[in-house]
């Protein structure tokens, strides 16, 4: 059974590190990555800009917090203090602003002062300032490529995504690149179990009209991998945050070169690993094999059907397929029946032989071998609710 696990990357290029049209306002000001020492009290400093009168009830620092199905925006614990910038200040403050062209000549500038606590591996994520009213779950990915949003990197962590299934994904959360530069960067995928480099994915997030998450694409980037060492291995497991847990037996380093950057690479992305879709995650020595599409995109409170394949040149028989469903067990998780309505039928050779055409063959494993009895199983779900979103075998 494979599990993905996401993590994302935000490029930011120098396509205004405001993000500002003149049309938007206000502006937001912060520096973009925060390399802090762990276990060390933290300053820092943010503004938010605008030629029009602001209201300090309306900014906001937040922090990404585990979802129920996706990370949360949620309050900071960190202390805050607002006040407004006098046109002196204002002055002094623009000519020490890092931006590509000219700084606007605002009114009104807020700054905000913030001091930490000692910082944890668990402050170790994205962060946003926003100006405007308050939305305690609003969905964080759509603000990757927001003016406000930074990166506190604490030392020593490791911040794969909170989702505490699949092997982990280790990635400098925020990457900052150079227009019209090449630009590289490198991620882990870490592991108890055997890893395939094959399965390796780098996605692209876009951005809908409305400015929710749109579609995910694969990226244009480059990117090569190659085995970590028992070294580099063991210096992983020694930076694990609780070392009690079992110990990484394989990894793989993944490194992407961008090549010449442009404004429209700016924005979200992240590193997968999932078999791809369509493909079997099978051997030669296995048998049967099973298709299925691994990841479905389904809406809310709406019914949804699909389709999977149980493959095999021996014969098969339909009471040996099942559906499950991942639950929660009293100490790991446990495999369950769904309630899903599940049709079993027999391919025939003409179906057999069009089926075949439509599969998209695992990366490096060649042809879709020639079965000669195919079940496919046709689903039918119900209305799907957050208890459905988890894994299924």
């Amino acid at each position: 059974m494979k599990f993905l696990f996401l993590t994302l990357v935000a490029l930011a290029t120098s396509c205004g590190n405001s993000a500002r049209t003149e049309s938007e306002d206000p502006a937001i000001y912060v520096k973009r990555i925060h390399h802090v020492d762990r276990r060390v009290p933290y300053s820092f400093k943010f503004y938010v800009a605008s030629r029009k009168p602001l209201r300090k009830e309306k900014v906001h620092l937040m922090k990404v917090a585990k979802g129920e199905d996706r990370p949360n925006l949620v309050d900071t614990l960190f202390k805050v203090e607002l006040r407004f910038l006098s046109r002196e200040e204002i002055k002094k403050w623009r000519e020490t602003v890092q931006n590509r062209g000219p700084v606007p000549h605002f009114e009104h500038v807020i700054v905000g002062e913030v001091q930490t606590e000692e910082l944890h591996c668990r402050d170790n994520t994205h962060y946003l300032v926003r100006y405007g009213e308050h939305h305690m779950e609003e969905p964080f990915p759509r603000h990757l490529s927001h003016p406000g949003a930074f990166f506190i990197s604490v030392a020593d962590c490791m911040n794969p995504h909170p989702n505490p299934q699949g092997p982990p994904i280790f990635v400098e959360g925020f990457q900052v690149a150079t227009l019209n530069q090449n630009h590289s960067f490198e991620f882990v995928v870490a592991a108890v179990q055997p890893i395939y480099e094959s399965q390796i994915y780098l996605k692209k997030i876009l951005q809908a009209e409305n400015g929710s998450v749109g579609s995910v694409i694969d990226a244009r980037f480059e990117f090569s991998t190659a085995r970590l060492t028992a070294e580099e291995l063991e210096d992983l497991n020694e930076r694990k945050r609780d070392p009690s847990k079992a110990q990484y037996k394989e990894g793989v380093k993944g490194t992407v070169n961008t090549g010449r950057l442009t404004c429209e690479d700016q924005g979200p992305y992240m590193v997968l690993y999932a078999t791809s879709c369509g493909s079997s995650a099978r051997t030669e020595s296995e048998d049967p094999a099973i298709y299925v599409k691994r990841i479905h995109h389904v809406d809310r409170r709406v019914p949804y059907s699909f389709k999977f394949y149980v493959a095999s040149r021996k014969p098969l028989r339909k009471e040996k397929v099942h559906l499950m469903k991942v639950a929660k067990g009293e100490d790991r998780p446990n495999l369950v029946d769904t309630l899903f309505k599940v049709e079993l039928r027999f391919l025939s050779r003409e179906e057999i032989k069009k089926w075949r055409e439509t599969v998209r063959p695992r990366k490096n494993q060649g042809p879709v071998p020639h079965f000669k009895h195919v079940i496919v199983g046709e689903v039918q779900t119900e209305e799907l609710h957050c208890r459905d979103n988890t894994h299924y075998l």
